[in-house]
């Protein structure tokens, strides 16, 4: 007989810091927190309120437009979110946001109200731990949110923005909640934790008594995530590499700069369309505001050395084009921009984008629900994005005079020198970086070389700073050498396959299979925009481990894989895998794919077996023994699993997490630690299960800060052993 089970904890449980405080079990509503429209307030409460006031009082009352950087002090507060199911309360840090002070505003009451940084120390809103609280005028209220919604559609990495009720001491205000450029913006666009970048604008505001802007031929880029670089020498590697290849786009811009103020930069140097694409969707939104390179954002792709473009801060204004802007014309700005017009599978994507009910949906649930012209706004808004992408598309096509403006790098170099003279402007410029024995040697362009740790070459390309002292990274060499890779061509085989230099290949036509033999443990093979039908693919590792492994301070090598085999942006119809022997950190990695897979079969893997992110994976049969870690670990997806065997896993038999949706009719395992576990906002409905030997039956919980609880259910479970759920969590047995 079927009985239903909210099993707690099976022994003691101690509440982790990073979870913040519910009246609710998160893992009972995950579609829900994910879901702006049931968020109904958010309030902060500051204790020293006084000192707070005193704050927004030296800012309001000083005489610059400018907001200082010591009056952006930060204060502990309390941040309650209001559900309309629920109420969470999370430990925080807040600070003034904002350059100018029209990030603060005095209300007819006399109280002032101004954006805010928000930090979370615990728990998370809509999956966010940082963001800020932005009064509407400075976005330009609905206009910011629908642009948003626009481009996340659109395929670029766009942040989660809402209008939102906020009470701060008392005082109401609606705000515009928008998330920063973090880890966690970068997992919900389906992308892995990597270098980001942005316009700096250190030399912009205020600096040294010069005018505003005075100079920005000056100004160019930095790393944001300087705690990513500071993980290891392989982060620091990829950041490194990619930065020096983003500044001497930006020096190409800062040469032309009286030009064109809005100058395409496109640091892949034109090897694919996403900055131009990414450009005339912002035009279209008269989103010139986000175009000026101080305002612009990237990730680096370590997967594939390119980079991507992060919106953000468009003053977006969906109305008719403008036409002149400052000192040039439209005409101007596209002549500059585009070298060829746009590929018209976009432009389609675009309008049919644009056309959805699911963007009018979307929207809605992220504005004020008594707002009463949200119909009026989003329909006239709608039609001036569609008739803005016609007019940009005709012009485009009807230019002849496309060109790019583009010196050699010493004369860039030398315009750079010069206009830093004239200002008379004190900051040295490094030539080159040498990465030797754990040791970074800087060279000057000077000629002087200095030795640095790596704390200090982080403050060189986050803060462009050296000892307290102006730097700036200007190189026309290579930062750090490329890893020698191959390009492998198989016949028949649509898709792309890079392999390290030591992969030996053997292929046999007549029945569809490539099998990838390592001749060292750390050998890998990368397979990207793969259609792969029919295929029997298998990797052949070393079976006696003559050699060392060679283990980095970090889980991935250079190009940021993990894995022994790599499947990246692929689609899979009735292929068969086979891997034996893998030492690395997943032997078989699937990311960013879809499709189905027959059978699986994984022996004897270092650390994970099989490690499958932000995919759509459909597995008919799978079969896995012996894994140092788990035999399957899922995280950001949609999956299908019908029958799953797995044995001797060193941690877990099969693991979910990252809000992870998964069905699986049958699964089998034995002398593993954990059999099934499912965490942070995941969901999973199990049909039979017979898990033997193991420490613990399943277990489901949150893990990180940017998730809630999960839910597991069973229907039929064959386990003696104790099960490990938190208090966020839900785990049903037979019903």
């Amino acid at each position: 007989m079927f009985r239903t089970l909210f099993i707690s904890l099976t022994f003691f449980f101690f509440l982790s810091p990073l979870l913040a405080d519910c009246d609710f079990k998160t893992g009972k509503y995950i579609r829900e927190l994910s879901d702006p429209s049931y968020l109904k307030k958010i309030e902060i409460k500051i204790p020293k309120s006084s000192a707070y006031n005193k704050n927004i009082i030296k800012i309001y009352a000083s005489k610059k437009n400018n907001i200082s950087s010591n009056l952006k002090k930060r204060f502990y507060a309390s941040v309650i979110a209001h559900y309309s199911f629920g109420v969470c309360e999370y430990k925080s840090r807040i600070r003034q946001h904002g350059h100018q002070k029209d990030h603060i505003s005095l209300m007819h009451n006399g109280q002032v109200v101004r954006s805010l940084d928000v930090e979370l120390k615990t728990g998370n809103i809509m999956g966010v731990v940082n963001f800020k609280l932005l009064l509407p005028k400075t976005r330009g209220g609905n206009n910011e949110i629908l642009a948003s919604l626009i481009l996340k559609q659109s395929g670029f990495i766009s942040p989660e923005t809402f209008e939102v009720v906020t009470e701060v001491n008392n005082l109401k205000h609606k705000m515009i909640f928008q998330e920063k450029s973090e880890k966690e913006l970068l997992e919900k666009n389906f992308k892995r934790e990597s270098a980001i970048f942005e316009g700096d604008q250190s030399l912009l505001w205020s600096y040294m008594n010069f005018k505003n802007f005075e100079l920005e031929p000056l100004s160019l880029a930095r790393l944001v995530n300087n705690k990513w670089f500071l993980k290891g020498s392989v982060s620091q590697k990829i950041s490194l590499s990619a930065f020096s290849k983003l500044q001497r786009s930006y020096l190409n811009y800062a040469n032309d700069i009286d030009k064109n103020l809005y100058s395409l930069i496109n640091p892949n140097n034109n090897k694919n369309e996403i900055f131009p694409n990414f450009y005339f969707t912002l035009l279209s939104m008269n989103g010139f505001h986000a175009l000026r390179p101080h305002n612009r954002k990237y990730y680096y792709n370590p997967f594939t050395s390119n980079f991507e473009p992060i919106y953000y801060d468009g003053m977006i204004k969906f109305s008719d084009l403008n036409q002149n802007l400052f000192r040039h014309n439209l005409d101007e700005i596209l002549s500059i921009a585009f070298k060829k017009p746009l590929d018209k599978n976009f432009i389609d994507k675009l309008i049919f984008i644009a056309n959805s009910k699911n963007l009018e949906n979307e929207f809605f649930k992220r504005i004020e629900h008594d707002y009463k012209n949200k119909d009026i706004f989003f329909k006239k808004s709608i039609l001036s994005y569609l008739s803005n992408i016609n007019k940009l598309d005709k012009i485009i096509k009807n230019k002849s005079n496309l060109f790019e403006t583009k010196k050699n790098f010493l004369k860039q170099l030398e315009i750079y020198q010069s206009f830093q003279q004239k200002k008379n402007v004190s900051q040295e410029i490094v030539s080159n970086i040498d990465f030797i024995d754990e040791t970074y040697f800087v060279h000057f362009k000077s000629g002087n070389i200095m030795e640095l740790n790596q704390k200090k070459i982080s403050k060189l390309i986050s803060k462009n700073v050296i000892n307290k002292k102006r730097a700036v990274l200007l190189s026309n060499e290579k930062i750090i050498d490329d890893i020698n890779n191959y390009t492998r061509i198989v016949k028949n085989f649509n898709g792309e396959i890079k392999t390290s230099k030591g992969v030996k290949i053997n292929i046999l036509e007549n029945n569809k299979t490539i099998e990838f033999i390592q001749s060292k443990n750390d050998d890998w093979i990368f397979i990207e925009n793969a259609d792969i039908l029919d295929w029997n693919i298998k990797l052949t590792g070393i079976k006696k481990n003559k050699e060392s492994l060679d283990v980095n301070n970090q889980n991935f090598n250079q190009y940021g894989l993990t894995g022994c085999l790599t499947f990246y942006n692929s689609n899979f119809f009735n292929i068969n895998l086979e891997i034996e022997n893998g030492k690395c950190e997943d032997s078989l990695n699937i990311i960013s794919s879809t499709g189905q897979i027959n059978n699986v079969i994984i022996k004897n893997a270092y650390r994970d077996a099989i490690d499958i992110d932000f995919s759509n994976i459909n597995i008919i049969d799978s079969k896995i023994i012996n894994a140092g870690n788990d035999c399957l670990d899922f995280s950001g997806g949609n999956y299908f699993l019908n029958k799953v065997s797995v044995e001797k896993c060193g941690d877990k038999g099969i693991s979910i997490g990252e809000k992870s949706n998964i069905n699986i009719n049958e699964l089998n395992v034995e002398f593993s630690k954990i059999g099934i576990s499912s965490k942070d906002f995941s969901n999973t409905k199990l049909q039979t299960a017979k898990i033997m030997n193991t420490e613990f039956c399943a277990e489901v919980k949150q893990k990180k800060q940017e998730f809630g609880g999960a839910l597991l259910s069973i229907i039929s479970l064959n386990c003696e052993a104790k099960s490990d759920v938190d208090h966020n969590s839900i785990l049903i047995i037979g019903g």
